[in-house]
């Protein structure tokens, strides 16, 4: 419903993200990558968190979280990627 929409957005508004290294492999940085979460609802899968958004340049990414192992009440953003690699373009 748009009541959990809105609460998983209010909610990952204030979680604490932390990106890591491998994350960053497609040169995506952290203001586009933390855009993206703020401004997307995720889809769960396990215990990671996928969002598919655009960016405030306009480029579609997806971005992967996963619970952070040294922030209990935070999560650590695993992959960021433009979606144009993953269709080939």
């Amino acid at each position: 419903s748009w009541l959990t929409q809105l609460w998983l957005c209010v909610t990952q508004l204030s979680i604490d993200h932390r990106v890591s290294r491998p994350a960053r492999k497609h040169g995506i940085g952290v203001a586009r990558i933390l855009y993206v979460i703020a401004h997307t609802v995720p889809t769960a899968n396990g215990d990671a968190l996928i969002y598919i958004g655009v960016d405030d340049r306009g480029v579609e990414l997806e971005v992967i979280t996963v619970p952070d192992n040294k922030n209990p009440a935070g999560r650590t953003v695993i992959h960021a990627m433009p979606r144009a690699y993953r269709r080939g373009r």
